[in-house]
């Protein structure tokens, strides 16, 4: 995968995460969601993107090809949206849970999405010049953001990735409070006693 597949999976290594180099067209059912990740390839010569019954996150070059598979354009920019940016939120969306109407995000990317979307096309969100930047798939769990939500420039980066593996994807990670540790630290003295563990 790319390099920004291993900061993906470095925000959610809490949620027992895996990461593959390409998309298998079965999936186990022990598979919550997919999360597509960013890389530097044309999305035009991608081929078809195999349905899952899964939500499917797309990051960069993931929000494209769902895009175009779901019948949007891609558009050459004559400027690249490169670095931070400001977006704002144009609609409630379980991935903006916990976060400001507005962030700064990190984009690298040359081509956009033709404002001219198929109306099954939700805009959850615009960059400061008014190009789309996320957007949901109306019906199915399935979302797209241009920006890459992995990187640290990427304000509330990590809460945008957690909002999509708990509320989108029904995935919890268990917090061990001190508490908890401490319980299982005077059982476990209690049952050895003086043995050396």
């Amino acid at each position: 995968g790319s390099q920004y597949t291993h900061l993906i999976q470095k925000c959610l290594k809490r949620f027992k995460t895996r990461t593959i180099k390409s998309l298998p067209l079965d999936i186990s059912k022990s598979v919550k969601g997919i999360i597509l990740s960013g890389g530097p390839c044309d999305v035009l010569g991608m081929g078809v993107l195999p349905l899952y019954d899964v939500p499917v996150l797309g990051i960069c070059f993931g929000c494209q090809w769902i895009a175009v598979n779901y019948g949007a354009k891609i558009v050459a920019q004559q400027q690249s949206e490169y670095g931070r940016t400001r977006v704002r939120w144009c609609c409630p969306s379980p991935l903006w849970k916990n976060l400001p109407e507005e962030c700064e995000v990190y984009m690298s990317h040359f081509d956009s999405i033709d404002e001219a979307l198929p109306d099954h096309f939700e805009v959850l969100a615009r960059s400061g010049n008014g190009n789309v930047v996320a957007y949901k798939i109306k019906n199915k769990d399935m979302y797209g953001v241009l920006f890459h939500p992995e990187v640290s420039h990427t304000e509330g980066g990590v809460q945008m990735l957690t909002n999509f593996v708990e509320k989108v994807c029904g995935v919890s990670s268990r917090v061990v409070t001190s508490s908890e540790i401490s319980r299982c630290k005077a059982y476990v003295k209690d049952v050895v006693g003086k043995d050396h563990v």
